[in-house]
């Protein structure tokens, strides 16, 4: 949780290979990608990241588990337990003190799912105490789209902030990684979806 919200704006957000405090873009960006991608084993010397021998199953486990941004929960008979990306997309950005995250479903059904089970509550939970203010929830539904608006996410907002991600470019993200439960049929509609001629709507 506190690499997801807090070091991944040091690694994503800073300019490339600086190495300091307020930029760290090499150093961070290497922490996140092992924190996030335990199958590559990254080493930082000297200010240089470098891969080397995959990780043990035992480390894979123990950095997945780390990874989630929700508790852990007994599958649901019938679902896939799959990252929010896998049905979704996400666009987050800043409006003040207020974070806006943009979630976008890849098919209609998928659509239909997240309108049923990503609330303005779950997002709430999601963030814990990096979202300070309520929560809002706006459906778009001609666009597939849920507007989530954080209020007091972005510690005052442009100039005033202190956080690494003043913005909020990098909530979008972090939504996308918790862990769903989803039905099977939800996940196959994506491919029919995105394999649909342009202008052609699929359900």
């Amino acid at each position: 949780h506190f690499v997801v919200l807090e070091l991944a704006p040091l690694g994503q957000g800073s300019a490339g290979d600086s190495s300091n405090l307020a930029g760290g873009s090499t150093l961070a960006a290497a922490a996140v990608q092992k924190f996030v991608s335990p199958q590559i084993n990254w080493n930082v010397t000297g200010g240089v990241a470098t891969k080397t021998a995959p990780q043990s199953e035992a480390v894979k486990e123990s950095l997945s588990q780390k990874a989630q941004l929700q508790p852990d929960a007994p599958q649901q008979s019938g679902t896939l337990r799959v990252p929010l990306m896998t049905i979704a997309h996400a666009r987050s950005g800043d409006k003040g003190d207020t974070a806006n995250i943009g979630l976008i479903g890849r098919s209609a059904k998928a659509y239909e799912f997240i309108c049923a089970n990503i609330s303005a509550q779950v997002v709430k939970n999601a963030f814990g105490a990096k979202c300070l203010g309520p929560v809002r929830c706006y459906p778009v539904p001609n666009l597939w789209a849920l507007n989530f608006l954080l209020e007091r996410s972005l510690g005052g907002g442009g100039t005033m902030s202190l956080h690494l991600d003043a913005q909020g470019k990098t909530f979008s993200q972090a939504l996308l990684r918790m862990l769903v439960d989803v039905p099977k049929d939800v996940v196959e509609s994506i491919a029919a979806a995105e394999a649909a001629v342009p202008g052609e709507i699929t359900q």
